[in-house]
């Protein structure tokens, strides 16, 4: 199952900064993700569960996985190799932002059910609409302006992959269309705060734009505008300000 070629562009440019700018931020997320995978172990009641983390990047959720588990027996694995041919199955399955961006989310779906043990639990997050991730919606229009010096329409991204998840019933139907069951639908605030544009745009800072001062400047313009017009942001008198973005945590469980 591959992604989708449209998410490459502003993954490939956040991915460079993750450990500095996204995982710090993320951690309400992975916090939450790892409650739920912490009571379904326990709910289990099983010696030693099998755990596969699907393309999630390095380390998280896991590592909050791990650090909640107080000692439980774990056995985890991170997106095998060749894992749609992979004959193992689990009792949890994480993806992380990861199923908007499927090529086929019902292929996706699909394998993930395939894999689980019966009774296992699949633990999946996605974002919201577009106007409810100020984050992503930005960077993704700063990106845009810089390479084509055009406004992007915000209302366009509402096809936009990255929050293709959002309707909820589409979203239910993908689900239960494999067989899987839904336990919960979870919907997380996720809080972040910079303390200027500056350290927003640090997002973008492998961009070849970010260290010519002329370039930046005109990013910065850009995405302050996005922020003031468009998500009605209040800036503090030294600059400082929060995004508030609206991510969904499904729980589905193959229970047939």
């Amino acid at each position: 199952m591959s992604l989708s070629d449209d998410s490459e562009n502003e993954w490939s440019v956040l991915a460079r900064s993750y450990e500095d700018n996204l995982r710090p931020r993320f951690k309400d997320l992975y916090n939450s993700i790892a409650n739920i995978v912490v009571k379904q172990v326990e709910l289990q009641e099983k010696n030693k569960s099998k755990i596969l983390d699907y393309g999630t990047g390095p380390g998280e959720p896991i590592l909050t996985i791990l650090n909640k588990s107080n000692n439980k027996q774990l056995n985890i694995q991170l997106f095998p190799l060749n894992l749609s041919v992979s004959s193992d199955t689990y009792d949890i399955i994480t993806m992380s932002l990861v199923l908007p961006y499927a090529s086929s989310k019902e292929e996706m779906l699909r394998e993930r059910f395939n894999q689980l043990n019966l009774n296992g639990v699949l633990v999946s997050s996605h974002w919201y609409r577009y106007d409810q991730v100020p984050f992503l919606t930005t960077i993704k229009a700063v990106l845009n302006y810089m390479a084509s010096e055009t406004h992007l329409d915000l209302s366009t991204l509402e096809f936009d992959s990255s929050y293709s998840c959002w309707p909820e019933k589409q979203t239910r139907d993908d689900f239960e269309k494999v067989g899987f069951t839904i336990q919960q639908w979870n919907v997380l605030s996720l809080h972040m705060s910079f303390p200027n544009i500056r350290g927003f745009l640090n997002f973008c800072d492998m961009c070849s734009w970010f260290n010519n001062e002329t370039l930046y400047a005109k990013a910065e313009k850009e995405a302050k505008r996005i922020l003031e017009n468009d998500f009605h942001i209040q800036f503090a008198s030294d600059g400082s300000f929060e995004l508030l973005n609206t991510v969904i945590i499904v729980v589905a469980s193959k229970s047939s």
